[in-house]
Formats: structure tokens, sequence, C-alpha cells
């Protein structure tokens, strides 16, 4: 079986599991916008970075500033 058909697996037991889903979305979330902020804004560059900035919507790259920790 793949890789990803384990981590589904392992996902859907792991909700039922969880008691407070708000907070462990919350969680995830700011782990994403800490991931998206680290791809997004550690271009060499800031040429780069502001063109990565620049093609999402204004709300998104803020969102994703804020998460720098």
């Amino acid at each position: 079986m793949s890789c990803e058909y384990h981590f589904l697996l392992f996902f859907r037991q792991t909700m039922f599991s969880v008691h407070d889903q708000r907070a462990l979305s919350s969680h995830l979330l700011r782990i994403v916008g800490q991931r998206l902020a680290y791809v997004i804004l550690d271009a060499s560059e800031s040429s780069e970075r502001a063109n990565r900035l620049s093609r999402l919507p204004t709300q998104i790259s803020s969102w994703i500033k804020s998460q720098v920790l």
C-alpha cells in the first residue's frame, strides 16, 4: 500500500480521537502559514520575494507575513 494511503488512514483515525477539533484546526493552520512564510519569504533576492508575494491576494500575503516567527 502507498504511503499516502497509510497517512490518510492515520489522519482519519486521529481525527476521531481528537476532542477539540477547532483547536487542532487552528494549530494546523498556523503550521501551514509558517511553512508558506518560510517558502515564500525565504527567497534569497528581494525581487524574487516581491514577485512571489505580488501573485497572491492582499489578504493572503498579509496573513503569510504575519506568520513569521
